[in-house]
């Protein structure tokens, strides 16, 4: 997606784009929990659901452009992609619960 500001970073470190991506998927991803329900700003943010669903769709397309950038990227994470393109409320839930478990998972270690 052009005008993203994403050009820049793509090229640099690895780790920078790591921490990048799970940032920004820790963003979609918690705008679908009951994180959402707690925090207003958080659940606007839900790309099917939200108030302001433009910032969740540029979030999934952040996404979508690390994915590519990054040679490894979690099935959970392109599912979930995947159904909010499709508008898929149900499974897209699913996803990023499934996203958030994984996270959480891989910050323990």
């Amino acid at each position: 997606m052009e005008g993203l500001g994403l050009g820049c970073f793509l090229s640099g470190s690895s780790g920078f784009m790591k921490y990048l991506y799970k940032g920004v998927l820790t963003l979609l991803a918690s705008s679908f929990s009951s994180f959402a329900i707690k925090d207003p700003s958080l659940g606007s943010r839900n790309p099917l659901t939200g108030s302001r669903k433009e910032k969740g769709l540029k979030n999934a397309a952040r996404i979508t452009n690390l994915m590519r950038a990054q040679s490894r990227a979690s099935t959970a994470a392109q599912k979930l992609v995947k159904h909010i393109k499709s508008g898929n409320v149900q499974q897209a839930y699913k996803e990023a619960n499934r996203v958030l478990k994984n996270l959480a998972t891989s910050i323990k270690r």
